[in-house]
């Protein structure tokens, strides 16, 4: 019969129990709510918003239909194509939240990622910049005001 040292039982638990935690994290990794939106703007471009997890499919289905609400109400070309949450996300998707590189043109948020995509790929690129840069300008504008009263 083997004898177990006392105080490696404890630490061997502790062990055991992180594998089960970590085994578990992965298996649940690219799986949840993701908020999937993907925008027609005019017949040049399309915007594929995706959000991190959100928690429950309430929040998710909010967060994705905040977005198109605000793309239409502010784009008068754009038009929403699909609007889901997405349980399982692709490889694809999954390298947009990663630190890789990716072929399209991409707006890292937060909590989530706009990709920019156009036939012309410098169409993608100036977009992004002009939207990029005109939230950068209009954040500005806050500050100074909330600064000056």
């Amino acid at each position: 019969m083997p004898v177990f040292n006392r105080r490696l039982v404890p630490l061997a638990l502790l062990g055991f129990c992180f594998l089960i935690v970590a085994a578990i994290g992965n298996n649940l990794r690219g799986k949840g709510n993701f908020a999937y939106v993907k925008v027609q703007a005019g017949s040049e471009l399309t915007l594929t918003y995706l959000r991190q997890h959100r928690r429950g499919r309430a929040a998710c289905i909010e967060a994705a239909e905040s977005f198109a609400q605000l793309m239409t109400a502010n784009c008068p070309v754009c038009r929403v194509t699909r609007l889901e949450c997405l349980h399982e996300l692709s490889n694809e998707q999954n390298a947009l939240f990663s630190d890789d590189a990716v072929p399209y043109v991409t707006a890292r948020l937060h909590d989530g990622v706009i990709v920019y995509q156009a036939a012309d790929p410098k169409v993608a690129l100036e977009t992004k910049d002009v939207i990029v840069n005109t939230i950068g300008a209009l954040i500005g504008v806050a500050i100074q005001r909330t600064l000056s009263r």
